[in-house]
């Protein structure tokens, strides 16, 4: 409940002391803006505006903030009440997180089985024919599901040759700098960001500008602006044979990133 005229606490129950992660001593006679409970001031001032001119508002859907800096999501409710001759706001919050939660996890295996069956169709359709698109067909359908599920809009596939060397087989938005340096040198396996991968048998995530140039000499060689680099290993029956590598020249990532990372691999 709360103070019409000067915004303050008047009193709080248990369930507000549980989402908000503030006792009642600390609550009570504080703001709202006190205690930094609203992760949006748009949705404050909106909240505020609708309660004056209608008197209540009903399931409000916006993100409050424990004090440990969480995001709680739910629905918001209020009622403007008269006691002895004095206006009040009585809310009441309806903790959605895990709801909201559940449906993000859903929506990203949908996507995981999307995919999953995107590339099997590929595969299959392209295994068929082989005699119009070959191994190299199906790689370029690899690549772009693999850019698809990150969002990123460069990568490659490289092939480990018997020599142990790097021969590039597909590429998107690729420079051709990279492109020149990995079909006429023979780079073996360790000499770069993908002969690490297959080298070592294991990812291989870089996450800024920084990174990629401390770690990767032939890239910086090359005078890259590659902000974020991801390899994994191609293995079959304990061997390497190939690198798929996605990068991106920008500072912008999703939002389920790691994610979809894990899901890559």
């Amino acid at each position: 409940m709360t103070d019409i005229e000067e915004g303050r606490i008047i009193d709080v129950n248990e369930a507000f002391c549980h989402r908000t992660g503030f006792n009642r001593e600390e609550a009570i006679g504080k703001t709202t803006l006190e205690l930094n409970l609203w992760m949006s001031e748009k949705d404050r001032e909106q909240f505020i505006t609708l309660l004056r001119e209608k008197g209540r508002v009903r399931e409000f859907e916006t993100r409050i903030r424990h004090r440990n800096g969480e995001t709680v999501i739910g629905f918001l409710s209020g009622e403007i009440i008269e006691l002895s001759n004095r206006l009040y706001m009585l809310a009441i919050f309806h903790d959605t997180t895990e709801h909201k939660q559940t449906e993000e996890e859903l929506r990203i295996a949908n996507e995981e089985l999307l995919a999953i069956n995107r590339i099997i169709a590929t595969t299959t359709t392209t295994t068929t024919t082989t005699t119009t698109t070959g191994v190299k067909g199906i790689l370029e359908k690899v690549l772009d599901e693999a850019l698809h599920i990150t969002g990123l809009e460069g990568g490659t596939i490289c092939m480990v040759t018997p020599d142990e060397t790097l021969d590039l087989a597909v590429h998107r938005e690729t420079s051709e700098a990279t492109i020149l340096d990995l079909t006429t040198n023979q780079i073996k396996i360790g000499e770069c960001l993908c002969g690490e991968c297959a080298r070592d048998h294991k990812s291989l995530i870089l996450w800024d500008r920084e990174a990629v140039l401390k770690f990767s000499t032939r890239e910086a060689q090359r005078g890259e602006d590659i902000r974020f680099h991801a390899a994994f290993p191609l293995i079959t029956g304990g061997r390497c044979l190939g690198v798929l590598c996605v990068f991106t020249r920008t500072d912008k990532k999703p939002g389920s990133f790691v994610k979809k990372l894990k899901w890559l691999r």
